[in-house]
């Protein structure tokens, strides 16, 4: 005779639900923290380090780097090998990247740590929303869950700069690096516990080709744009950002002609995916891009403190 698993209480799974969206958008909200919280206190970081010019450019861009090379790849990860187990992986890495940023001496050591919390938020938004779709099915309680995870991504873009800079009036800079590792940790030993494991049915094949081209062009491009602020016309600049351009094309055709491609093509053709796509970059133009030299600017220029500039920015 068959046996039938006993199913789960509504109440208990309602609460494992609301449990685990509570932990995705708190650990979500830490990664975006930490992506803009330099941006306020670059001048009394890059003291601290002593980072020059174009050091400074790659304070702000370790996170960028890591999280868009390894963004698209975590998701894979996380459905083949288990979400719950990417997520937490992410969120202790994102714990040692914080620890590695309060405790580095030297701009390279900041900029590898700044890496390690790029990928590790990485890690976290992709099995995030992973675990989110397992968790909520239904289409009105999977719109609700996302749309309250998609406030954290504000929410931590804009808290990131006021609570760094609140800390470095206070205490120094390094202070928000070694604060912000706790919850992280704590976030990690409560998940052990509370979230539950799921993994896509069917496992997809890694598209490490299409990793390595991805991740090796990004790269190359950042270099080529950080090393363009002392002008463009030298081999530092153009032969990274030749070779940037031909890696990305590789990487177009690697995912074209792959079975299982890390990125679908196809989507490119979709209206909706576009728009979202340029709303994504007038996003980051608009928000991100002032916000990674105004600070400094006003801060310089009209002798405003880290929190005073925070303020400014936030109203």
């Amino acid at each position: 005779m068959a046996t039938v698993a006993p199913a789960v209480p509504e109440n208990r799974a309602g609460s494992r639900d609301t449990t685990t969206l509570i932990m995705v958008c708190v650990a979500t909200l830490l990664a975006l923290m930490n992506y803009t919280a330099p941006m306020t206190v670059l001048p009394q970081t890059a003291t601290g380090l002593g980072a020059g010019p174009t050091a400074q450019v790659w304070l702000l861009n370790g996170i960028v780097l890591g999280l868009a090379a390894t963004l698209l790849v975590a998701g894979s990860v996380a459905d083949n090998h288990g979400r719950r187990r990417v997520f937490l992986a992410g969120t202790a890495l994102l714990a040692v990247g914080s620890l590695g940023c309060a405790v580095a001496q030297d701009p390279v050591l900041f900029t590898a740590a700044r890496v390690v919390q790029g990928m590790a938020s990485a890690a976290i938004i992709a099995a995030g929303l992973g675990l989110l779709g397992h968790a909520f099915r239904s289409g009105p309680d999977r719109t609700k869950a996302t749309t309250r995870w998609g406030a954290t991504l504000g929410a931590g873009i804009a808290l990131g700069p006021i609570v760094s800079a609140g800390l470095t009036d206070l205490a120094g800079w390094r202070v928000y690096y070694l604060v912000g590792a706790v919850p992280a940790v704590v976030l990690v030993l409560l998940g052990a516990r509370l979230l539950a494991e799921s993994r896509s049915a069917r496992s997809r094949r890694i598209d490490w080709p299409g990793t390595a081209t991805l991740a090796s062009g990004l790269t190359l491009l950042l270099v080529a744009f950080t090393a363009a602020r002392t002008g463009w016309l030298r081999a530092g600049v153009g032969l990274p950002l030749l070779l940037g351009v031909l890696l990305l094309g590789a990487f177009i055709l690697v995912e074209r002609r792959s079975r299982q491609p890390m990125l679908e093509l196809a989507l490119f053709r979709s209206p909706m995916f576009r728009l979202s796509t340029l709303g994504g970059l007038a996003t980051g133009l608009a928000v991100i891009g002032p916000m990674s030299f105004l600070p400094t600017l006003l801060q310089r220029t009209m002798g405003l403190g880290p929190l005073r500039t925070a303020l400014v920015f936030a109203l």
